[in-house]
Formats: C-alpha cells, sequence, structure tokens
C-alpha cells in the first residue's frame, strides 16, 4: 500500500471514530467535514484512474512477454523472470486500486451521515 493510501486509511479510520465516538462534534463542523471528505473522495478518484492507466500499461507487458517464444532453456528462464516482474506489479496495483475502490465507498458512507447531521440536526 502506497504512502497516500495509508493516508487516507487513517482518515478513513479517523471519520469513523468522528462519528461513533464525537457526534457533537461532528454535528458542530459538519460542513467543514463535509469539505475534507469531499477532497479525499476527489482524491481518491484521481488516485484510481492514474493507477488503472499504470495498471494496463504492465497488463500489455504481461501479455507481450506471455508470447515470448520459449524454444530452450535460456529463453524460458528469461521469460519466466519477466512473468514473475510484470505479475509482481499488477499484483502491487491490482491491491492498491481495491483498496482505493474501499476507502471511496467508506468515505462516501461517512459524507452521507455528515449530510444527514447537516440537514436533520
Amino acid at each position: 500500500m502506497t504512502k497516500e493510501l495509508r493516508t487516507i486509511k487513517k482518515a478513513v479510520k479517523d471519520y469513523s471514530n468522528l462519528l461513533n465516538n464525537d457526534k457533537e462534534n461532528a454535528v458542530k463542523y459538519c460542513d467543514d467535514y463535509i469539505k475534507d471528505v469531499n477532497i479525499l473522495i476527489e482524491f481518491l478518484e484521481v488516485f484510481i484512474d492514474e493507477t488503472a492507466d499504470v495498471f494496463k500499461h504492465w497488463c500489455n507487458i504481461s501479455v507481450e512477454v506471455f508470447e515470448w517464444p520459449e524454444d530452450n532453456i535460456f529463453k524460458s528462464v528469461y521469460k519466466s523472470l519477466n512473468m514473475m516482474v510484470a505479475n509482481h506489479y499488477l499484483n502491487k496495483f491490482s491491491f492498491d486500486l481495491s483498496s482505493a475502490g474501499k476507502f471511496k465507498t467508506q468515505l462516501e458512507k461517512v459524507k452521507i451521515r455528515l449530510e444527514q447531521f447537516k440537514y436533520l440536526l
């Protein structure tokens, strides 16, 4: 998980604790919190778009490497090593995309709850 995602993860946890344990402040400062949550959601959307582009690039590399011939043992070993590298990056970016999607969903739920505080209380 990247540094940015760890920061977002901490923010999601802090907002969840705010909603569960400190409702008075959540109600009092809901406009400020909504602005912050919107900024985090926008950041996650940009992060997801950029990471998806990088993921597509590594998918293309993986397909190219997969199509390499395996005529002898050296080419086979070389192909295997390159496939391991490509799969490593595919796994890494896939995990980052999954985590970012989960955090975005959680932040959208927090935003809805803060908007309920704003209009209903």
